[in-house]
């Protein structure tokens, strides 16, 4: 007989409440970028916002901070956080074309 797998819980952040903050403050302070989705518990990975010809803005996300939150928060081998993303957060579209944008940084280390 096959062994079920056990899912992991999901955790929310401490800082979970930074996603409504951030809504509140897009809206506040920056109504020019208009409406844009804000992914759930990773307001920690966000490094700014674009805005293109398209004349819609999207928020703009770390890919690494967000692989490091999945590992601390929802305790995923960097695997699992990497293939998660993939397919649970970079993959998601609108139809607006306001869904975000995700960078991978690259070290410093390519200058040399």
């Amino acid at each position: 007989m096959k062994k079920k797998r056990k899912l992991k819980k999901s955790k929310l952040s401490p800082d979970a409440f930074l996603d409504e903050k951030l809504k509140d403050f897009i809206e506040t302070e920056l109504p020019e970028i208009g409406e844009v989705m804000v992914p759930i518990g990773l307001s920690d990975a966000l490094v700014g916002f674009c805005t293109s010809e398209r004349n819609s803005a999207c928020l703009v996300y770390d890919a690494n901070a967000i692989i490091d939150i999945l590992m601390k928060r929802d305790e995923m081998t960097r695997e699992e956080a990497i293939e998660f993303f993939e397919f649970n957060i970079e993959s998601v579209r609108t139809a607006e074309g306001n869904h975000p944008l995700y960078i991978w940084s690259i070290p410093p280390v390519w200058k040399n």
